[in-house]
C-alpha cells in the first residue's frame, strides 16, 4: 500500500460517489485518521463526509446530548482509543490497585460505543488497541496478568466478547494488524510527541483501510463469490499437460503452497462465500483432480460453479454471474497469467483482481492480507449457501429443459413460510438489509438492534418469508417492514430519507423497507409476499399502504414493482406524500387490490430448516 500515492485522494472528484457521514471519536489527535479515512473511501467509491470530535473527548462527545457529534447526525460512529493514553493511566494506578484494570478499560469503551449507538441510533466501528509491551517484565510479562501487555490483550478479548453480544458495534482488529505490519513499524512516538497521533503514516492508512472495508460492508458493498483459475494457480503445472498424478499439489515443497491454498479456499466456501472455477482447460481434465489427486483439499462439492473451457474469461466471469444470480462487482478473480489478469480488469473493471505474486508460496499470505471478504455479520444460511448455488444450478437445467415458463414454476413446487421477525430470523434479516442491493426499495442499512426493536414495536408490521421448492430449501429470502404513524423515531434508523419522516395518517401503514434476495425473485415470490402484506394490513384495520422507491446505482430491478403491484404516484396534500428529491412517493388503497396468481402454497415456518 503507497500511502503517498493513497494521500492523493483526498484532492480527487468524488461526485457520484454515494455520501456517507462518518464521525471519528478519539483520544489522540484526529486529524491524520480523519485524512485517512477520507483518502481511503476513495478507493471504495464512497464520499466520506468526516466530523472530527475535538481532542481526547471521546467520553464527552458520546455523553453529552448537545454534543457535535449528535449534531452531525452520523451514519456510522468510528472510535480509535490510544494505547499510550491507557498506559499513562495504568502507570498511574497503583501496582495493588491493578487487579481488574484491564476489565475497566474495556467498560469504559464499550460503555462509550453503548451510547453512541442508543443516542444516535447509528453503529459503531470500535478499534481495538496496539498490543505494545513496555519491557518492565521482559518474557515474563506474556504469562503475568498484571503486565502492561496482558492487560491489553485482556482488554482486546473483552472488546471482542461484548461486541460479540451487540449487533451494532464492529470491532475493527488494527491489534493484529499492527502485530503483521511490525509493531515498531506501526508506532510513530515522534508524531504523538509533536502532533498527538500515535501512529505512523503508513500503518495510519492501513487501519482506516480497515475501518473503511466496515463501513462498505455496512452499505452493502460485500464480496460474495472468489472465482479461481487452476493451472498454476490450485496446484502447480498444467494439468492437460502433464496429467493428474504429476501436478504439483502435496505435503512437502512447492506443492503444500498450493494445498494450503485450497484449504484456505475451503474455508472461505464453508464460510458462505461461493467458490467458482475459470479455467481455459478441457473440462474432464480440469475436473479429474477434485476426485482423483489424494492431496486435493477442494472437492467438486466446494463449488458452486465450474467453467473449465476455451472461451475468454471475462465471459465466463458474466455467466457465473448470472448462474449466481450476483454483481459483477461482488466477485474476486484470481488467476496465475498476468495477461488474464490485464483482460478481465480492462473488460470488467468492477471485479477486483489482485496482482497475485509470481512466487507461489507467497500467495495465500497476500490474499490473507488483502481482506476481500469483509462481513459485518454471519447467519446460519451463510454454511449452506454454497449447496443453495448448486441448487439454483440446477433449476437452471429445469427452467432450459421446460415446454413453458408456467410448467417450469409449476414443476417447481414452491411453498413459502411468512412470519413475524424473531430470534432466528433477527441475524438473517439484518445481513439481509445490509447486502441486499438489487431488489431493495429503499436501500436502507439496518443492524441487528434496529430490526430487534422494529419486533418489539407494536407500531411496526414485521414479516420475513421463507421459501423452498422441489430442489432444496433457500432458507430467509426476503423482509418487510411496515410502520404505523405511531412508531417510533428510534425504530426509523439512520439510513433512511424522503417519506420516513413524515405523517401519512392513522388508516395508513408506511412500506419502510421491502427487500428480496436475488435468488428467488421472478418466481412469483414477490407476489405472494405482497399479497400477505395486503392481507394483514386490512386484517389490521388499515385502509393504505403509503411506499417509497429511491433509486441507487444498483437497485434497477425493484424499479417497478410499486406500479406492478398495483401502486399508484402520490400526489400533494395532507393525506398523501409527495416526491421528494429522486425519491418517488407511491400509494395503494387496499380495497382496490387484486391479489397475483401465483404457483406458490404457504406453508408453516420454514427457517428452522436452514438453522446451521
Amino acid at each position: 500500500m503507497d500511502y503517498r500515492k493513497l494521500r492523493k485522494n483526498i484532492k480527487k472528484d468524488y461526485s457520484g460517489f454515494p455520501k456517507v457521514r462518518v464521525a471519528l471519536l478519539s483520544d489522540q489527535s484526529p486529524q491524520y485518521p480523519a485524512q485517512s479515512i477520507r483518502a481511503m473511501a476513495y478507493e471504495y467509491r464512497i464520499d466520506a463526509e468526516i466530523y472530527e470530535a475535538p481532542f481526547d473527548s471521546m467520553e464527552a462527545e458520546a455523553l453529552d446530548p448537545a454534543s457535535g457529534l449528535y449534531a452531525f447526525a452520523p451514519d456510522i460512529t468510528v472510535l480509535l482509543p490510544a494505547a499510550e493514553k491507557i498506559r499513562a493511566r495504568y502507570y498511574e494506578t497503583p501496582p495493588d490497585e491493578r487487579e481488574g484494570f484491564a476489565g475497566r478499560e474495556a467498560s469504559r469503551l464499550l460503555s462509550i460505543a453503548d451510547r453512541v449507538t442508543s443516542a444516535s441510533g447509528t453503529n459503531v466501528a470500535m478499534c481495538n488497541i496496539l498490543e505494545t509491551d513496555d519491557g518492565i517484565y521482559g518474557s515474563y510479562a506474556a504469562s503475568y496478568s498484571l503486565s502492561l501487555l496482558s492487560v491489553l490483550r485482556s482488554a482486546n478479548r473483552l472488546l471482542a466478547d461484548g461486541a460479540a453480544s451487540r449487533p451494532a458495534l464492529g470491532i475493527i482488529d488494527i491489534a493484529s494488524l499492527a502485530a503483521e505490519f511490525g509493531i515498531s513499524n506501526a508506532r510513530d512516538e515522534r508524531m504523538y510527541y509533536l502532533s498527538g497521533c500515535a501512529f505512523s503514516q503508513e500503518f495510519l492508512f492501513l487501519a482506516m483501510d480497515r475501518a473503511v472495508s466496515y463501513i462498505s460492508a455496512l452499505r452493502g458493498g460485500v464480496k460474495k463469490c472468489l472465482v479461481t483459475d487452476l493451472d498454476n494457480t490450485l496446484w502447480g503445472g498444467a494439468v492437460g499437460d502433464v496429467g493428474t498424478a504429476n501436478i504439483r499439489l502435496g505435503e512437502s515443497g512447492i506443492g503444500k503452497a498450493y494445498a494450503d491454498l485450497q484449504a484456505w479456499i475451503r474455508e472461505l466456501s464453508r464460510r458462505g462465500i461461493a467458490v467458482c472455477v475459470c479455467s481455459k482447460n478441457d473440462e474432464r481434465a480440469a475436473k479429474e483432480p477434485f476426485s482423483a489427486h489424494p492431496a486435493m483439499k477442494l472437492g467438486l462439492d466446494d463449488i458452486a460453479v465450474f467453467k473449465a473451457n476455451w472461451h475468454d474469461k471475462a465471459k465466463n466471469i458474466r455467466e457465473i454471474a448470472d448462474a449466481l444470480n450476483i454483481g459483477t462487482d461482488s466477485m474476486v478473480f484470481i488467476d496465475d497469467n498476468p495477461a488474464e489478469r490485464g483482460s478481465v480488469r480492462a473488460q470488467l473493471p468492477e471485479v477486483a483482481v489482485p496482482e497475485l505474486p509470481a512466487d507461489a508460496a507467497q500467495v495465500l499470505p497476500f490474499l490473507q492480507s488483502q481482506n476481500f471478504f469483509e462481513t459485518v455479520s454471519l447467519s446460519g444460511e451463510d454454511a449452506r449457501r454454497t449447496e443453495m448455488y448448486r441448487d439454483a444450478g440446477r433449476r437452471e437445467s429445469a427452467k432450459d429443459s421446460a415446454a413453458s415458463l408456467e410448467d417450469y414454476l409449476r414443476g417447481l413446487d414452491m411453498r413459502c413460510a411468512i412470519e413475524p421477525f424473531g430470534e432466528y430470523s433477527i441475524p438473517r434479516v439484518a445481513q439481509l438489509t445490509q447486502r441486499t442491493n438489487q431488489f431493495n426499495l429503499r436501500t436502507v442499512r439496518y443492524s441487528e438492534s434496529d430490526i430487534k426493536a422494529f419486533a418489539e414495536d407494536a407500531s411496526c408490521v414485521t414479516m420475513s418469508v421463507s421459501l423452498k421448492d422441489a430442489y432444496g430449501g433457500y432458507g430467509i429470502i426476503g423482509a418487510a417492514i411496515l410502520r404505523g404513524n405511531n412508531a417510533p423515531a428510534a425504530c426509523i434508523g439512520s439510513g433512511g430519507s424522503g417519506a420516513s419522516g413524515r405523517s401519512y395518517g392513522s388508516r395508513a401503514l408506511f412500506l419502510d423497507t421491502w427487500l428480496m434476495s436475488c435468488r428467488a425473485v421472478k418466481r412469483g415470490v414477490e407476489e405472494f409476499f405482497f399479497n400477505h402484506m395486503v392481507t394483514t394490513a386490512k386484517a389490521l384495520g388499515y385502509e393504505r399502504i403509503v411506499a417509497e422507491y429511491i433509486p441507487t446505482a444498483k437497485n434497477a430491478p425493484s424499479k417497478d414493482i410499486l406500479p406492478n403491484m398495483g401502486f399508484e404516484p402520490a400526489g400533494e396534500g395532507d393525506s398523501k406524500m409527495s416526491s421528494e428529491g429522486d425519491a418517488t412517493q407511491w400509494e395503494l388503497l387496499l380495497d382496490s387490490y387484486m391479489p397475483k396468481p401465483t404457483f406458490i402454497k404457504e406453508e408453516a415456518a420454514l427457517g428452522c430448516e436452514t438453522k446451521g
